[in-house]
């Protein structure tokens, strides 16, 4: 499933919410408690990640720039 999570963003846009909502079903009925974590935040942010497919914006220049002033 960790594979299946990890080529989440190379599905086509029409498939990859089903696929999204899929794994957080299956993340939600494990025993492991990682899983069922990592479930929970994707349920929770879904609509951001779902989003990504139209907008291609990540957060990588706030963190790049955020690190300019941690460093």
């Amino acid at each position: 499933m960790r594979l299946i999570l990890q080529e989440f963003y190379r599905y086509p846009a029409v498939i990859a919410p089903m696929v999204l909502k899929d794994w957080i079903q299956w993340g939600l009925k494990r025993k492991l408690a990682p899983m069922v974590e990592v479930a929970r935040m994707l349920q929770s942010h879904y609509d951001g990640v779902v989003r990504w497919f139209t907008s291609k914006l990540t957060n990588g220049l706030l963190e790049g720039v955020n690190s300019l002033f941690q460093g």
